[in-house]
């Protein structure tokens, strides 16, 4: 399938949902880290649910992950076309702007022997 480019809206919006699932990403982070210092200061055996949950909520985690960075990918996908039309326009215009300062030495050199 094609990759197509996004328009500066849609890139800005996919990038607002990056942030969000950043921020939920830390938020989920910083729970983990308090469950685990929980778990450390308690002396009771873990029972074999709770190990399995956690390796479901991990689990959980690792895919969630691995689907934020195909939205990285994406978006870097499309950067990078960005990039590349931007880079084409650019040696467009530099070509015009030589062609242009060309036809302006050309246009005063005629009119100067025109006027002599």
């Amino acid at each position: 399938m094609a990759t197509r480019i996004l328009s500066a809206a849609a890139i800005k919006a996919w990038m607002q949902v990056l942030d969000n699932i950043e921020a939920s990403i830390a938020r989920t982070l910083d729970d983990l880290a308090e469950h685990e210092r929980a778990l450390d200061a308690d002396d009771h055996a873990v029972s074999a649910d709770l190990i399995a949950a956690e390796h479901r909520c991990l689990d959980q985690f690792d895919e969630r992950l691995r689907n934020l960075q195909s939205h990285v990918d994406v978006a870097d996908d499309a950067t990078a076309q960005v990039a590349e039309l931007l880079a084409e326009d650019e040696r467009e215009v530099r070509v015009w702007l030589d062609q242009t300062a060309s036809a302006r030495g050309r246009l005063a050199t005629a009119g100067a022997v025109g006027l002599s």
